[in-house]
């Protein structure tokens, strides 16, 4: 949920709604490189270790893991985005693609669900309805049913 505090727009965010999903690539438009630099930026809280990427063998047997789950994570976030459109009333801000902190370790099909934003008194209200909560996690749910069932298909592990 996006606040007005991490909103470089904070004098509209109060206008802002709606949801959106993101999967692992490059950004293509300036609102996907200003959310991938927002999102990014926590990195700094965490404490765990990475491990060097100044192995040229690691950097790229590190790359062919990620790119083997790109086609798939769009799949799975086109997924959650149609199922969270039947529940969501607001705006479809659509499927979207950047280079997240959180998706570019993630070494199988990841997706990262936006909800809404909690500057939006109504939307607020929205989020914060149990009722509307159950809903929406049960869409994120559905899709990715409907995506393990259809990535079993195409493997063959489903006749």
């Amino acid at each position: 949920i996006h606040t007005n505090a991490a909103n470089p727009n904070w004098k509209n965010a109060s206008s802002a709604r709606g949801f959106e999903t993101y999967f692992l690539a490059e950004a293509n438009t300036e609102d996907e490189k200003r959310v991938a630099a927002m999102e990014n930026e926590a990195i700094k809280f965490e404490t765990t270790v990475e491990t060097s990427g100044s192995d040229p063998l690691g950097f790229i047997l590190r790359d062919m893991a990620q790119n083997e789950h790109l086609r798939e994570s769009l799949t799975l976030a086109t997924l959650t985005q149609e199922s969270l459109k039947a529940v969501h009333p607001g705006p479809n801000r659509g499927v979207k693609q950047a280079p997240l902190s959180v998706l570019v370790r993630s070494f199988m099909p990841s997706m990262l669900v936006e909800l809404g934003f909690g500057s939006n008194p109504k939307e607020a209200q929205f989020l914060l309805s149990d009722e509307r909560q159950t809903e929406l996690a049960q869409a994120i749910a559905d899709a990715c049913v409907a995506f393990l069932a259809q990535y079993d298909r195409k493997v063959g592990l489903d006749p």
